[in-house]
C-alpha cells in the first residue's frame, strides 16, 4: 500500500503528462519543436516533452505553465539560448 505522499506525487505527474499530451496536439507545440530541430541530430521530441514539464531555473517555473499562460515567446527565447549554449 502506497502512502499519501507518493500517491500525491503520482497524481501530479499524471496531471502534468495529461497537460503535455493536450499541448502536443497544438500548433504552438509544433512551433517549439521546429525551433529546436536545428539544434541536434536525432529525435529531440522526448527531450522537449521532459523539458516542458520540468521546472526551469531560467524561467522560474515549468515551461508548460508559461506556454499555457500565453507566454510562448519567452519559452521559445529560452530554447534559443539553450541551443546557443547560453542558459540563464
Amino acid at each position: 500500500m502506497m502512502g499519501p505522499s507518493i500517491a500525491a506525487f503520482i497524481a501530479e505527474q499524471r496531471e502534468l503528462l495529461d497537460r503535455l499530451d493536450r499541448f502536443a496536439a497544438t500548433p504552438d507545440y509544433r512551433r517549439l519543436l521546429a525551433s529546436i530541430a536545428p539544434l541536434a541530430a536525432g529525435d529531440l521530441e522526448p527531450w522537449l516533452g521532459q523539458w516542458l514539464i520540468t521546472p526551469s531555473f531560467g524561467l522560474g517555473e515549468r515551461p508548460i505553465d508559461l506556454v499555457q499562460q500565453g507566454r510562448l515567446e519567452i519559452v521559445e527565447q529560452l530554447l534559443g539560448r539553450i541551443g546557443g549554449g547560453v542558459v540563464s
